[in-house]
């Protein structure tokens, strides 16, 4: 879609709903990127209240920061776990992390030490997470990855519906990774 034709989408919904709404950016899932120019102006809006941008790159994620640094009002929130630390320091309101439901403390500890003032805490909480993910999603399609490392962990949360069927090599990976940097 076109960057014109993404602001009248979203502007339809937005004039439709008696809700906030934020803006998805992931660009992998749907195609389509919303440039920040576009956020902006969306930003305008006053259902429009934020952006969740999963594009994966930190020119990306810094891109919608700055477009909308001055728009009281509309939050940026990080989507890849590799760059919570980073967003938090560069202005982010929060994140939305899909690993953080294997790693709820871990992923915390990075928002907890930031706001505490321990940046240097937040940066090694930062680091140990980029390594769980590296090495979680080396293995499989990281939403396949999560659900059979949430199994494993004892959680019930039904299967992929990508059609990932794990090897017990595979098993005993995740296995390995939850207990290097979980326990």
């Amino acid at each position: 879609m076109k960057q014109e034709e993404l602001i009248n989408h979203y502007t339809a919904i937005a004039d439709a709903l008696s809700v906030p709404l934020f803006l998805y950016n992931i660009p992998a899932r749907t195609g389509n990127t919303i440039a920040p120019e576009t956020a902006r102006q969306l930003a305008r809006h006053e259902n429009i209240v934020g952006i969740k941008d999963s594009a994966g790159s930190y020119d990306s994620l810094k891109g919608f920061l700055d477009a909308v640094r001055d728009i009281d009002g509309f939050d940026v929130l990080n989507g890849p776990d590799s760059l919570i630390h980073q967003g938090f320091v560069d202005g982010c309101s929060a994140c939305i992390s899909g690993l953080a439901n294997v790693a709820p403390a871990e992923i915390n500890a990075i928002w907890s030490r930031f706001h505490a003032g321990d940046i240097a805490g937040s940066r090694q909480a930062q680091e140990q997470v980029t390594g769980l993910r590296t090495d979680l999603y080396k293995v499989a399609f990281s939403p396949a990855a999560v659900k059979k490392a949430l199994q494993l962990m004892g959680h019930e949360v039904g299967d992929s519906r990508y059609a990932v069927q794990f090897s017990d090599h595979q098993l005993q990976q995740i296995k390995n990774i939850i207990n290097t940097y979980l326990h």
